[in-house]
Parts: C-alpha cells; sequence; structure tokens
C-alpha cells in the first residue's frame, strides 16, 4: 500500500523508494587490470645497462666551447661471477667521462670514454664511443643562427 502526504507546497508526494542503477563503465576493470599486472611487471625488472648514461634534453653546446661531465654508476647488488665473458658486476663502480664540443650553433661532437672500477682489479678502461648531434628547427622551436 502506497502512502502519500503533501509537502510544504501542498503537492501530493508519493512514499517510495527511488533506486539509482549504479554502473561502472566497461573499460575501468580492464583498466585495473592492466595497471595491476604493470605495476607487478615493474616491481620484478632489475635490469639497467651497467654503462646506462641518463640523457636529458638540452639546446646544443656554444661553438668552440667544450662542455666537461662525468656519469657515475655504482651497482649495490650484481653478478658474482663472470657471465658471458663480463667481469662481476657486484659492488663495481662505472665511469664515463663525456667531453662534448661545440661546432657551430646546431652541432656539436660528444667524446664518451668508459671505465670501470672492480673491486678485486682496479681500474680498467672498457670502451668509448664518438657521438654526433645536431639540432633541427622544429614548429619554430630549435636555435639557428
Amino acid at each position: 500500500m502506497e502512502t502519500r502526504s503533501r509537502d510544504s507546497c501542498g503537492l501530493d508526494q508519493q512514499d517510495a523508494s527511488l533506486t539509482v542503477p549504479s554502473r561502472t563503465p566497461a573499460f575501468v576493470p580492464g583498466f585495473v587490470a592492466l595497471l595491476f599486472f604493470a605495476t607487478l611487471l615493474v616491481s620484478l625488472v632489475r635490469a639497467q645497462d651497467n654503462y646506462e648514461i641518463q640523457v636529458y634534453s638540452y639546446e646544443t653546446v656554444e661553438p668552440r666551447a667544450t662542455m666537461l661531465e662525468i656519469h657515475s654508476n655504482f651497482t649495490v647488488e650484481g653478478s658474482k661471477t663472470v657471465q658471458d665473458g663480463m667481469l662481476p658486476t657486484n659492488h663495481t663502480e662505472h665511469e664515463t667521462l663525456e667531453i662534448t664540443q661545440g661546432i657551430n650553433n646546431w652541432s656539436e661532437v660528444g667524446f664518451y670514454l668508459f671505465s670501470s672500477i672492480q673491486p678485486d682489479d682496479g681500474w680498467q678502461w672498457v670502451g668509448d664511443h664518438i657521438r654526433p648531434r645536431c639540432a633541427f628547427l622544429l614548429n619554430g622551436i630549435g636555435r639557428w643562427a
């Protein structure tokens, strides 16, 4: 049995409960599952290249100027035996010396010298690398003179 009452304006009010269906957008469960598995995967991945250098975007070095940087990576927990010809990485310090010379307003050349300090074997040369770099004008961003 329904009951009716009047509100302050004198209008009939019906005593009935109103239910609003709650709906979750279809993509939410899939997104949550993807986020869960991505987080799980990231927590399992513990790899890093032995001589990884973080490179940030920046203007090229000014013409006739030289930039000197040193990049240091210390492996807290690594391999303890020779693997595929690579020396153990446990408690190893990797030092990379970077020397970059500005050529003109839109180019530079970088030289990298890679070295490794092994706990038992001392300081060793590992290799070197030359990196040319050019800046281009894209959508008004860049440097031209």
